[in-house]
Parts: C-alpha cells; structure tokens; sequence
C-alpha cells in the first residue's frame, strides 16, 4: 500500500469510487419518474414526503455527526485543499452555518449536548458519569412520536453500556477495526457506510430518525497512501517534531498519534486531509442511497462534527481534549430540507440548537428548559454560547468559555486565569485582552455570565446516572483514549 506502518483503510475500492459517484449520481436523477419529481416538488413545498395514500406525512430525520472535523479543513469554509467535494455538494442545496459551535472537545460531551439540548455539567456527562436514563434523548422523543429509532456509531467511547442507546431502536456499536497504537476498537467509514446503506434499505418507507456517527478522520490519521499523497507537497520543506512518550500533544507528537517513527508535521496534517477525504469518499456513497431512497429531497438532514483537532496551534499537535480554542470547538453545520433551507449564514450556532430545530420541524413541542432555538430563525445577537472541559492528559484543570457579542471568555479553573479574545477582529484567538483595561467590564460580564450558566442546572438530577462498574478491560480503553484518569 505503499506505506511502511499499514493502512487501516482498504485502497482497493477508492479508484472506483472516485470514478462512479457522480456518474451513478446522475443516471440515478435521469431515471426519475414524473410521479417521484412530483412527489419531490410537494415535499419541497410542505417539508413533509407525501404518505401512501397521498397525504403529507412527516419527514425523516437523518443526523450525520463527524469525529474530530475541522470546518477550516473544508473547501465550504475556505479551505485551499479539495478534501471533501461530495460534502460541497450537498452544501450547495442546503443551509450552512459559517459559525457553530461544540459544547466540548470530546466525544461523549459534545454528543451528549447534541442528543439532548442540554450542557454536559447537566447530562452529567462533564462529571465523567453516563449519560443518565432520567434525561430525555431526542430519539426517546422521537420513538414515542411514532418514529423508527436507529444509530450507526464508531467510536468506541459511544458504548451503549454507557446510556447512549437510550431511546433507539436499534443501536449499532459493531466495531471490528482497532487503532493502530491503542488497543480501542472503532469502525471506519467504508463500514460505517455500508451498515446505514443496510438501514436505509428495511427502513425508508416509514419515518425514521438515523444518527450516523464517522470515526474519521480522528487519529492516528491512516488514510490509503494515495489519498495521503493527494494532500502532500512534495516540495515543502520537513518540520520535525518531538515524538512524546505521553498522550499529551503539548510540543510534540502524542503517543498514540505516532504514524512509525515519522516526525514531519506536513505528513501528519495531509493524512488528516486524506482521513477527511477518505471519508467523504464513503459520504457521497451515503448520499447515493438516500437519493435511491428518496430522502435526500425528503427527509431533514442535520450534518455536523463532535468538535475539532489541533494542528499545531499554540504548540498543541494532533489532539483536542483538554482546552477550548476555536480549532477544538469550531464544528460545520449544514441543514437539508428539500429546498426550504438554502445558502449560508452568518449567525452563529450551536449543538444545543439541534433538538429544538429538529422538534420544530416536526411540530413537537420542545422542553420550555432547553436553551437552544430553532435554526430556521436568525439569531438576534445575543446567544450565549458555552463549553466546558477537563484535562486528565494535561493536568491543566478544568477549563470553561463563554462567547457572547463576538467576544469569548476562556477561564481555567485550576491557574485562574481568564483569557478574552475578539473573535470579529481575532478569529483565531491569538490577543489575550483579559489584561487589557479597555475591556474589564466585558471581562467581568462574560465571567458572570459562566458562572451563572454552571450554576443553572436545569435538569437537577436526584440520582446517579452511572449504570455500573467499569470492568477493567473498559477503564483501560478510557485510559488509553485519555477519558478517564
């Protein structure tokens, strides 16, 4: 395969893939009778695909949610690199957020945010609990309404032992592949793909709501070797980096992210690119089956990122727990309704606005706790938006920000220190102005603004959500993911 550590991506069917998406694409458009353009155009005009008998019945709800994907590693955000085409074209018939955001750089409480609408301090999830049987998850709210309940994860902190299956009629964790330096198990998105092609195949003709959870591209970053070299330039010169002997990225390249013994930082961010790539490879085959099925046009498809990855930003290499910059908790946000929802915006969002834009397409009345809102209205400026994380690999205590009026406090719990950055004229957050005396009382605003936030608990959970003891084979997976101490 042309790389001396080994793949864990089969290469065999990428020339293929490449060559035929589109082409299937558009013989698949061709053969489209008069009836489905019909029926295409009705569920344009009322949201909903019209039922058997002709009546309009309600839409599917497809969740797609990438591990570890960086918005700024997308051409639909700027990105020079062509990682990703099949997603820029679906893009382009649906409705982009240029702004959204991650409740944390993790898995488990990022996507407990986005399953339920409420923070990880109140899913409990930030405490290192599981997600608790007393919190409603969307695909609870969905079953009762009526809805088929499926997921396809692949990320092995997503075990159904841990209350993510709540809710969900059918919950597949099948993971068969393994990380190339840690000993979890994850599933990789040709087989991730495969298995919701299967899904959408026994499911399509009644509603259905299907979150699909991409492992890729999170590290260690082993796209097929062609797709690495796609993103490489052959004439930059190598940037070396320390190979550390922890999970740490601080300075230097983490244990379990090692690709052999290569230290060029270049090789590492193109196989991220390729990861992306490879991803978006399978993507595409996804969007075939959903067009073959008639949910591309029919059903509402939210498309987002758990959080991202650092790439070397403020010395921190190939990894994201443990802080709140933009390049960990900057995620993309896309939304697909047929044609109701179109082109770009540039108000921001968050995850806890999934369960209440989802809702309120369906006509279901949300919980009056929830803080997020519906999509489909514009933001009027004064969202709060939060994050929390702690730091086990680091040691560097638990961390909290707070962005509100384009500006965005970051506090750490341990040091005390407050960090205040700009984000219209600082999107990158490079000038700490917590020092600066022309901007105290912003300082002071947003910090009581976060406290008041973690202090208001609107789930108030009397009971313990943790379903069990962890045996150990579990604890050492967390571990070595850098999830537990």
């Amino acid at each position: 395969m042309g790389n001396p550590i080994g793949c864990k991506h089969g290469i065999s069917t990428v020339p293929a893939l490449q060559q035929n998406r589109s082409m299937t694409r558009r013989r698949r458009l061709g053969e489209r009778s008069g009836l489905l353009l019909v029926a295409v155009l009705l569920a344009d005009l009322t949201g909903c695909a019209p039922g058997p008998d002709g009546s309009p019945s309600r839409p599917s709800v497809i969740l797609i949610s990438v591990d570890t994907l960086r918005p700024d590693h997308l051409e639909i955000h700027g990105y020079e690199k062509n990682t990703a085409p099949a997603l820029a074209r679906f893009a382009e018939s649906a409705l982009l957020f240029e702004r959204c955001y991650s409740h944390a750089p993790s898995t488990r409480l990022s996507i407990s945010s986005l399953l339920t609408g409420y923070l990880p301090h109140e899913t409990r999830t930030f405490f290192n609990e599981s997600l608790p049987a007393e919190v409603d998850t969307l695909a609870e709210v969905l079953q009762r309404d009526g809805y088929s309940t499926l997921a396809v994860v692949s990320n092995y902190v997503l075990m159904p032992s841990r209350g993510w299956n709540q809710g969900f009629d059918l919950y597949d964790d099948t993971m068969n592949s393994r990380e190339l330096n840690r000993e979890a198990p994850e599933r990789i998105a040709s087989a991730t793909t495969d298995r919701a092609i299967e899904l959408l195949s026994s499911h399509s003709k009644q509603p259905m709501f299907l979150w699909i959870h991409y492992q890729d591209p999170h590290g260690p970053y082993l796209p097929p070797s062609a797709l690495r070299e796609q993103f490489r330039d052959p004439t930059r010169r190598a940037r070396d980096l320390p190979l550390n002997q922890t999970l740490s990225g601080l300075a230097g390249i983490p244990l379990h992210q090692r690709l052999g013994g290569e230290r060029d930082f270049h090789y590492y961010v193109a196989s991220y690119d390729g990861e992306i790539r490879f991803f978006d490879l399978h993507f595409e085959r996804l969007l075939d089956a959903l067009d073959e099925h008639g949910l591309l046009d029919s059903a509402l498809i939210v498309f987002t990122a758990d959080h991202g990855e650092a790439l070397g930003e403020r010395g921190h290499y190939f990894a994201h727990v443990g802080y709140l910059h933009g390049n960990l908790t900057n995620v993309p946000m896309i939304l697909k309704l047929g044609d109701q929802l179109r082109g770009r915006r540039t108000d921001a969002c968050q995850h806890l606005d999934v369960v209440p834009t989802i809702l309120g397409v369906l006509g279901i009345e949300a919980d009056a706790r929830l803080r997020g809102r519906d999509l489909r209205e514009i933001d009027d400026g004064t969202k709060e938006i939060y994050a929390a994380t702690t730091s086990p690999i680091d040691g560097d205590g638990a961390k909290f920000s707070m962005i509100r009026g384009g500006f965005k406090l970051i506090f750490n719990s341990q040091t005390e220190v407050h960090q205040l950055f700009d984000l219209v004229e600082d999107p990158g957050e490079e000038k700490d102005l917590a020092s600066d005396p022309r901007h105290q009382s912003r300082r002071l605003s947003l910090a009581q603004a976060l406290l008041r936030v973690f202090t208001d608990d609107r789930l108030k959970l009397d009971t313990e959500s943790e379903p069990g003891p962890r045996s150990e084979s579990e604890l050492r997976r967390l571990r070595a993911l850098g999830y537990v101490e």
